[in-house]
C-alpha cells in the first residue's frame, strides 16, 4: 500500500460506519424496487467498506451473496476482493 493510499484510507475510515448505514438503506430500496445493477453496485461498495475496516466475515458474506445472485461481472471479484 502506498503512502498516498494510506493517507486516503485514514481520512475515509472514520466515515465508514455512516457510509455502511447509508448503503444498507439504499440496498433495501434497490432490492424492493428490483434495480439489480444498483443493488450489485451497492453490494460492491459495502464489500469495500468491510475490507477497509477489516470485517472479513462480512466481506466474504457480501461476496458470496453477490456470487449467489449469478449476475456478477468477472472483474468485480478481482478488482474488489483479491486486489
Amino acid at each position: 500500500m502506498t503512502q498516498k493510499s494510506r493517507r486516503l484510507q485514514a481520512i475515509v475510515v472514520p466515515q465508514i460506519p455512516q457510509a455502511t448505514t447509508f448503503l444498507l438503506d439504499a440496498l433495501k430500496t434497490f432490492q424492493s424496487e428490483g434495480w439489480t445493477r444498483l443493488e450489485l453496485r451497492t453490494l460492491e461498495q459495502l464489500a469495500h467498506c468491510h475490507r477497509v475496516t477489516g470485517e472479513k466475515e462480512k466481506l466474504v458474506n457480501t461476496y458470496m451473496y453477490i456470487l449467489h445472485r449469478g449476475e456478477v461481472q468477472e472483474n468485480l471479484i478481482c478488482r474488489s476482493f483479491v486486489c
